[in-house]
């Protein structure tokens, strides 16, 4: 029995050993297979980070470019809004102006008003007292007439009764 012990010992030893031998190039081989997939595993996150950067860099440079553009029309706004704050003050300082001269022109208006009121007013009064002289006038001048009339009614039958002399002297 020894000898079937020993051949017992021996292929076990030996199987031992060729599963020893197989198991170590299987490690070998799952190891290699383990590197392999880290490489790759490696290489598509480089090319992942690289795509990502890509990526990154065109969004920023996209950004960039918005920003620029924000800044533009930000500084064409504030243009804009300064114009319009100076062309408001303008109109304000304008309209301040023309509400100053309003208010002098009504003042002033109305003095004027006042004024063609009174001279107005004295003038009916100066037309009054030359209607009344007029009046006073055609009177006199009615009388003077009816006093004529009377003179010429009273001088007529004298002056028919005397004869007419003449005003000039006899040699001319």
């Amino acid at each position: 029995m020894p000898e079937i012990f020993l051949v017992l010992v021996g292929a076990a030893a030996g199987g031992l050993a060729v599963w020893l031998w197989g198991a170590r190039r299987m490690r070998e081989q799952l190891q290699a297979a383990r590197a392999e997939a880290a490489r790759k595993a490696a290489r598509a996150v480089d090319w992942a980070k690289s795509e990502a950067a890509m990526h990154l860099e065109r969004r920023d440079h996209e950004i960039a470019a918005l920003r620029a553009s924000l800044d533009d029309r930000d500084h064409t706004v504030e243009q804009a809004r300064s114009r319009l704050q100076a062309d408001l003050a303008l109109a304000q300082r304008e309209r301040a102006q023309w509400e100053s001269h309003h208010a002098e022109l009504s003042t002033r208006t109305d003095e004027l008003s006042t004024q063609l009121r009174t001279i107005a007013a004295e003038h009916l009064r100066d037309l009054e007292r030359l209607h009344g002289i007029a009046r006073s006038l055609e009177r006199v001048a009615a009388d003077y007439t009816a006093v004529l009339e009377t003179i010429d009614a009273r001088l007529r039958p004298a002056a028919m009764k005397t004869p007419v002399r003449s005003s000039r002297p006899a040699g001319s």
